[in-house]
């Protein structure tokens, strides 16, 4: 004795709002335990139809599933529909849904204005670290070059280690003390 099967058995389609992305908000549409096979469609609220991935067929027991994902993006009402079609027995089912504006507004990329702004003050940052940077190593060097002894105070004691900081010191305490014996006859 053969079977038979109800021809045009498609429940309404079952619509779920998945996590938002980058690129838009994802919508999955599932028909279970449909026989014939149904072919699925995501439409926008004019009747537009929305780009899909390829659709996922399963069969189970007697009937088909299938599931259908499409990544939408913000509409003038942001109301989508998916569409269930069973060409053979000239059957169409829809189910809609509302996605919450909010969830749109997730999906933007990082704010490029802060991103930039951001990238600014980092390299200003950058730049006034990399100028005294520059400045600390002439400033040292500067400081090398006119502490530096006479090359004939060096030829005397060859050997001697940082000859031209103890020429310095030299300089510097005869410096003081004329200065305190000019001090000193000012007051007297």
């Amino acid at each position: 004795m053969a079977s038979l099967l109800f021809s045009g058995t498609v429940l309404k389609p079952q619509i779920r709002i998945l996590n938002a992305t980058e690129d838009g908000v994802p919508l999955l549409c599932e028909v279970r335990d449909a026989f014939p096979e149904p072919s699925l469609e995501w439409r926008d609220s004019d009747g537009n139809v929305s780009s899909a991935t390829e659709p996922l067929v399963s069969k189970e027991g007697k009937g088909f599933s299938v599931s259908l994902i499409a990544t939408v993006t913000r509409t003038r009402t942001n109301r989508f529909q998916c569409v269930a079609t069973q060409q053979e027995v000239h059957h169409r089912t829809t189910s809609e849904v509302d996605v919450p504006g909010k969830m749109f507004e997730e999906c933007k990329p990082p704010d490029q204005v802060g991103l930039l702004a951001g990238m600014f003050v980092l390299g200003v940052f950058v730049g006034v670290f990399l100028i005294v940077v520059l400045w600390f190593i002439r400033r040292c060097k500067r400081d090398q070059h006119d502490g530096a002894a006479p090359s004939n105070n060096s030829q005397t004691n060859p050997g001697a280690p940082n000859s031209h900081v103890v020429g310095i010191r030299e300089e510097e305490q005869s410096m003081m003390i004329n200065m305190d014996q000019g001090a000193g006859r000012s007051t007297g």
